[in-house]
């Protein structure tokens, strides 16, 4: 099945919903940082009655720096093997994560991180 939804884990035994759970969509993303934690804000552009449309934030995942590098790791490995099944996607232009590296490094010239 083309449409399957399909579950990749790497939590041992199975997985419970919490009553908490929230299915969000976003279409933006903004990355925060400190020595300690890393936080993705998942944000969605909403469009306002006279047409104008905005981000807005939806919500914040906050991790440990270990956590977030395995994340990426394991998210490497499903874009590769969507990529397998439905096709290789354009490639992020350089420039885009060379902004967000500066960013980050201004950021932290400043005395934050996020």
């Amino acid at each position: 099945m083309e449409n399957e939804l399909k579950t990749i884990t790497n939590m041992p035994g199975p997985v419970q919903r919490s009553t908490e759970y929230k299915d969000v969509y976003s279409n933006g993303l903004v990355l925060r940082m400190t020595a300690y934690d890393l936080s993705l804000v998942f944000m969605k552009n909403v469009f306002d009655l006279d047409g104008t449309s905005h981000p807005e934030e939806q919500v914040q995942v906050t991790m440990s720096p270990f956590h977030f590098k395995t994340m990426i790791a394991n998210l490497s490995g499903v874009m590769a093997a969507y990529e397998g099944q439905f096709g290789k996607l354009p490639d992020v232009p350089a420039a885009s994560t060379a902004n967000l590296q500066a960013a980050f490094a201004q950021g932290n010239k400043k005395g934050g991180g996020g």
